[in-house]
């Protein structure tokens, strides 16, 4: 299976040589797309037989069975349905693109004419699988995630040019959002999309509800998901760590999408 890279950010680049060290059998990494080169990069092309290109329409043309969006929402929202319609399967990691108005039901319309899957990996949390459970027959009543990071996590979201918290001076734990999915992907488009995949998940954006925490004192990125439905409750709660070289995101992340990778042609699939 070839293997193409649509980003390669820290998250990527995690991809990348994982490809490279066989930890996903069968998988070659075949290209990489970014803006520029950079010595990350340049280290992953000599360790491979992977092409460098610096536009997605040059990667479309390529002879690639999956592509791995590992850019962010605004390059999952614009490329994603090119990417289906290319005929070539799509590993989503940016899911907070599939907000966009009607891209979801374009996708899934591409995807019936076109035979190619998206996949969203379930990225930096868990509990998916009993959240799309107890949608059924509408047995899903409530679901609020809350999200506690350190500051420096949350510095460069769009959500802080409009008002006053100032990140890097506060002094103990502090509410800054609560609200919906809907509402915070777009205040903080690198930092929640756990919270679009469990939307999309369970009772959609607009019913989940999201409270994001900054906490001077966290060493860890902490997410509690609390659920309730005819089933009963489920209090799920994860400290993971963060990626050694990007603050905003979780290592969960990074082996959530190689482990999606990997099992991506199983006919075995276990927990789905």
């Amino acid at each position: 299976m070839k293997v193409g890279l649509l980003g390669c950010g820290n998250i990527g680049c995690t991809i990348a040589e994982a490809l490279i060290n066989n930890i996903c059998p069968g998988k070659e990494l075949s290209a990489i797309c970014d803006m520029k080169k950079n010595d990350k990069i340049e280290s992953l092309l000599k360790l491979s037989n992977a092409k460098f290109v610096d536009n997605v329409e040059a990667l479309l043309t390529m002879d690639l069975d999956v592509i791995i969006e590992a850019a962010n929402p605004k390059v999952a929202a614009k490329y994603a349905l090119s990417v289906i319609e290319a005929g070539t399967d799509l590993l989503l990691l940016s899911s907070g693109a599939l907000l966009e108005p009607s891209l979801q039901k374009d996708l899934e319309l591409a995807s019936i004419r076109t035979k190619a899957k998206v996949i969203v990996p379930s990225g930096a949390v868990g509990g998916l699988s009993v959240i799309r459970a107890a949608t059924l027959r509408g047995g899903l009543q409530e679901v609020t995630i809350t999200t506690t990071k350190h500051p420096k996590s949350l510095i460069g979201a769009p959500f802080f040019s409009n008002n006053s918290i100032d990140l890097m001076n506060l002094k103990e734990k502090t509410l800054v959002f609560q609200g919906s999915a809907s509402e915070a992907i777009k205040g903080f488009p690198q930092n929640v999309n756990i919270a679009v995949t469990v939307s999309l998940a369970g009772l959609g954006p607009e019913k989940t509800k999201i409270k994001i925490i900054a906490d001077p004192g966290a060493s860890l990125t902490r997410h509690e998901l609390q659920v309730k439905g005819d089933f009963g409750t489920m209090k799920l709660e994860l400290e993971n760590k963060v990626s050694p070289d990007n603050p905003r995101s979780s290592y969960l992340a990074s082996l959530s999408a190689i482990s999606a990778l990997k099992d991506f042609d199983n006919h075995i699939l276990i927990g789905f």
